[in-house]
């Protein structure tokens, strides 16, 4: 029998390596990007992280941490038993070693080790006081134990240190927001020991967070004794005012007061709306003379009144802002229009439920008072800003009153009054319905 021999010709051959090895780069490459940044429907993607601005210890840090959250997930999704999980905690822990040799800042560097102990006896007081005291680092990561399983949060974040200046400028003004009430100012005060720092970030990991604050840490027993850190998630906020505010302004606003909708009043009125739930009345028991909190007397009315001071209180402050040039003069109209679209955006979907009664009444004063105004026949909200002004501050006025003197009958009346969902909003609702609900996000759930 003939044997049959191949000449192999060597350029050829060269060619197929070489192509294999493209295809070999392209598919790692391929899987890096999917290892940073899964293919998801979330909202926290590469287009919206400014990974590439980030320096070398930022991005030693930062792929550190992405290899302990698939480590965490492993955790959190499979069903093991404990000698593994110990084994892998184990790798986190040595992970976390690791990580703090890269860091130059030295609280980090005490963090990370601290946590790398921690990670070990699932108890994280040492790293939890460690991490409050952090203000520089650009990178964090944040691990902590899911209270109601076995399972592990983890959370990967870029802090953005020049907009957490900007919140810590806003917080200093607060004995300005406190002199700018127009109120018995005996009884209204500023709850400072529980001010927490704030924090503006963008969030890594979760990829599918729908949230844009979170407290941590997330222990009721710290924030009286060590306090919290309030994080605003910059990258979900933009996200969300991108698919969900923009689109309403377009589809209900005018074309003069849409272009008052933009991204820096949004996100100045959640600052403002945070910093305004520290300032409010402190009751006096003329009998006992001793305080009562205001929670207390109000009872279940107390949330709905107190997100309405929350919001109005928010607004009205903007002036100390434009006077101190954190905000400029012609733009301070459009926090007002910008937090009625947000309004709509909490309303088109179940206004009658229980949680958006403080938006439903804010709507309806404002509806009822001139402020906003629904043309029938063009479809469109009409804004009025000089009576926007008078009415948010008359309400907030109402308000504070009603938790100054704990007056849970006067409480009911203004729900009573202005908790029914009006033709105008059903006809807003409408509209708003061919909008196509992507995304929708809270800032904090009740309760926190």
């Amino acid at each position: 029998m003939k044997k049959i021999t191949f000449k192999l010709n060597k350029p050829f051959f060269l060619l197929i390596i070489h192509i294999a090895l493209i295809i070999f780069v392209i598919l790692n490459l391929k899987y890096s990007a999917n290892y940073l940044y899964p293919k998801t429907n979330t909202l926290v993607t590469k287009d919206n992280l400014n990974i590439d601005g980030l320096d070398k210890e930022s991005k030693k840090l930062l792929n550190n941490f992405i290899k302990i959250s698939k480590i965490i997930e492993q955790i959190n999704t499979q069903n093991l038993d404990k000698d593994i999980i110990l084994k892998l905690k184990k790798k986190i822990s040595n992970l976390l070693i690791k990580a703090s040799t890269f860091s130059t800042y030295e609280e980090q560097k005490k963090y990370l080790y601290s946590l790398s102990k921690n990670i070990l006896k699932s108890k994280f007081i040492s790293s939890n006081l460690k991490w409050m005291k952090m203000e520089k680092n650009k990178v964090d990561i944040i691990i902590e134990p899911e209270t109601k399983s076995n399972k592990i949060k983890i959370f990967i974040l870029l802090n953005d240190l020049k907009k957490s200046e900007q919140v810590c400028k806003y917080i200093q003004n607060i004995d300005k927001f406190l002199e700018n009430l127009e109120s018995s100012k005996s009884q209204i005060q500023i709850d400072s020991p529980v001010i927490p720092s704030m924090v503006v970030s963008n969030i890594i990991f979760p990829i599918n967070l729908k949230r844009y604050i979170l407290i941590k840490p997330d222990c009721e027993e710290y924030k009286r004794k060590i306090g919290y850190k309030l994080i605003i998630l910059e990258n979900i906020m933009k996200s969300y005012f991108k698919h969900s505010l923009k689109p309403i302004a377009q589809k209900i606003l005018t074309k003069k007061n849409m272009d008052l909708v933009d991204f820096e009043s949004f996100f100045s009125h959640v600052v403002l709306h945070r910093i305004s739930h520290f300032i409010g009345p402190v009751i006096v028991d003329s009998r006992s003379n001793k305080l009562i909190l205001v929670n207390d007397s109000l009872g279940n009315y107390f949330y709905t009144i107190e997100e309405i001071k929350a919001d109005t209180l928010a607004l009205h402050n903007t002036s100390v802002l434009t006077k101190q040039n954190f905000i400029e003069e012609k733009k301070a109209n459009n926090i007002y229009v910008t937090h009625i679209i947000n309004l709509l955006e909490k309303l088109r979907n179940e206004p009658e439920k229980e949680i958006n009664k403080a938006y439903l009444i804010q709507f309806n004063y404002l509806l009822k008072k001139g402020g906003i105004v629904f043309n029938i026949n063009n479809r469109k909200l009409l804004i009025t800003s000089k009576k926007i002004k008078d009415t948010i501050k008359e309400l907030m006025l109402k308000v504070i009153e009603i938790e100054k003197i704990g007056s849970i009958s006067n409480a009911e009346t203004l729900i009573n009054t202005y908790s029914s969902i009006p033709n105008e909003l059903k006809e807003i609702i409408k509209i708003l319905k061919k909008i196509p609900e992507e995304f929708h996000f809270t800032s904090f759930q009740k309760g926190e």
